[in-house]
């Protein structure tokens, strides 16, 4: 069999959270282990401003996670 891997920008929220509980019911069904829960931190400034977050779940003792932050910290980011 031949498998052909497709990155791929235009899945909906709906279609995500699909393959994420496929993902999971497998893993759970696999491991055992069903201690999965969201996290998220909010990282704030000195004067209590949001400058960035990063969201994401923790399972089977691990953490996984995306992390953002403002464009106005970032400055030139990027570039040379």
């Amino acid at each position: 069999m031949t498998a052909l891997v497709q990155l791929r920008h235009d899945l909906s929220p709906d279609e995500i959270d699909a393959i994420e509980e496929s993902l999971y019911d497998h893993n759970q069904r696999t491991t055992g282990r069903d201690d999965g829960q969201g996290l998220g931190f909010v990282i704030e400034d000195e004067a209590g401003r949001t400058i960035a977050v990063a969201a994401g779940y923790s399972w089977a003792s691990c953490a996984n996670r995306a992390c953002t932050r403002r464009n106005s910290i970032c400055g030139s980011c990027g570039s040379s």
